[in-house]
């Protein structure tokens, strides 16, 4: 029981002493010793919302162009992966083309003829009707609509 903290100068972890410490002076003479320096080599800069949106462009536009895919796909694909394209670029050589749509949600179509052909009547997927094939259109996720 003797090793239990007995006395106030017990609870003190510091290297002033107590009359130092009811001084105002030590917090003042603490701070000004410490300086903010930024660090050296910092590679952070501030972007502004036209060169955020050029930059997105420009990767969109390099995803469009190398998966021969339709804007609002190639946005998912990098939205998914956190705009980084390089990235995207990794999981499609390292898992293929259908690993990447699909772990982003992403369904694309091969036959993308906006026209149907197959049938001469189609039903809408939408208002549940019969319509001649000519007049509706196939989604990328699937549907068929009206024109």
């Amino acid at each position: 029981m003797d090793d239990f903290m007995s006395g106030d100068e017990d609870y003190y972890d510091s290297d002033h002493s107590e009359s130092d410490l009811d001084s105002p002076d030590i917090i003042e003479n603490d701070e000004a010793d410490v300086q903010w320096a930024p660090p050296k080599g910092s590679s952070t800069k501030v972007i502004t919302k036209e060169s955020l949106l050029a930059a997105q462009k420009e990767d969109l536009r390099r995803v469009m162009d190398l998966l021969s895919l339709r804007e609002h796909h190639a946005r998912t694909l990098l939205i998914h992966h956190r705009w980084d394209v390089e990235k995207l670029l990794a999981v499609l050589v390292e898992k293929g083309k259908a690993s990447l749509f699909s772990d982003a949600g992403v369904t694309v179509n091969e036959d993308t003829g906006s026209s149907l052909s197959f049938s001469s009547e189609v039903m809408c997927d939408i208002c549940m009707e019969e319509v001649s094939a000519d007049t509706a259109t196939k989604m990328d996720c699937g549907p068929l609509l009206l024109q």
